[in-house]
């Protein structure tokens, strides 16, 4: 028969090296015998309710399955969630945790939101439960200023870790986010939504950076045709109308290796009749004008003249 600190070892190894006392009193201990371990340095009182075994160092998630061991009612949420599902974003040291309205808003070791989080809007990482990405990109709206909010969105939506119109449908609901966070929000999810993604983060940008030129919006993923019909090259997006066409130049696809096909693409495009313009991370940098005159003056002038016969 297994015996109760055998039980008490595996139920804290699926759980951070944590356990509730409730969860010991289960696997055979009796209140005095846990207080017993307590002060013989076997095991540490994290807080009311929740023992961990001794040795096992911090971290995110030994806090925020602390937290949530306390709190039996919540899930992971904010920030807290973000990092959970590998977001690159700087997190506060005391976890976050949302739960039911109506219940205490107390935690000695978390942030607490009192809000409603549906459960299919709830998943479970690493045995801890938390909030969706969808909800999590709408949560962090509220601690996060609208540049690295949009960062975590843009990654998030590029790793596919969720969708931009599952976004929306939390944001549609969202009674806890300012009006003008909505807005910022949707329009941001806006070059998300057609049928062809942008290919990076980056090229999000630059297409969110094109609306607010004033400039028409492009299509995507633009197929550029000899004057025989057959297709010589795919250029990120453009306008084909005024056979202007851009690339966004990332580091990944268009470092030094690439460059003497770049040209050579570049040069047969240009041939066509097609101005195309190369775009990198400088351009999206504040300030910066090279690209929207050089889109501004190809769009408005005249049509290039091709010199492939």
């Amino acid at each position: 028969m297994e015996r109760p600190d055998e039980r008490i070892a595996w139920l804290a190894r699926r759980q951070h090296g944590l356990f509730s006392g409730a969860q010991a009193e289960a696997a055979g201990f009796t209140s005095m015998q846990q207080r017993r371990r307590v002060e013989r340095g076997q095991w540490v009182r994290v807080t009311r309710g929740v023992l961990g075994l001794n040795g096992i160092p911090p971290s995110l998630r030994r806090s925020a399955m602390a937290a949530q061991l306390a709190r039996p009612d919540s899930v992971a949420s904010h920030l807290t969630a973000a990092a959970l599902h590998g977001w690159d974003e700087e997190v506060p040291p005391r976890p976050t945790i949302t739960v039911p309205p109506g219940t205490s808003g107390r935690s000695p070791i978390a942030a607490v939101h009192r809000r409603r989080v549906p459960e299919h809007l709830v998943t479970t990482v690493e045995g801890i439960r938390c909030t969706r990405p969808e909800r999590t990109s709408v949560d962090c709206a509220t601690d996060l200023g609208p540049i690295r909010h949009g960062r975590l969105v843009d990654d998030a939506l590029h790793r596919r870790i969720t969708t931009a119109q599952a976004v929306l449908d939390v944001v549609d609901v969202a009674s806890h986010l300012a009006p003008h966070r909505k807005a910022e929000l949707i329009d941001r999810l806006e070059v998300w939504l057609p049928t062809i993604r942008p290919g990076s983060v980056a090229e999000a940008r630059f297409l969110r950076q094109i609306d607010e030129w004033g400039l028409p919006r492009p299509s995507r993923q633009v197929e550029i045709r000899d004057r025989a019909g057959q297709v010589i090259a795919r250029v990120d997006g453009g306008w084909p109308d005024r056979r202007v066409a851009y690339e966004y130049d990332s580091v990944e696809w268009h470092g030094p290796a690439a460059w003497a096909s770049d040209e050579a693409r570049h040069s047969l495009v240009t041939s066509l009749g097609w101005r195309l313009v190369h775009v990198d991370k400088a351009d999206l940098s504040p300030g910066a004008r090279r690209t929207r005159d050089l889109l501004v003056a190809a769009l408005c002038g005249p049509l290039p003249v091709p010199t492939q016969v």
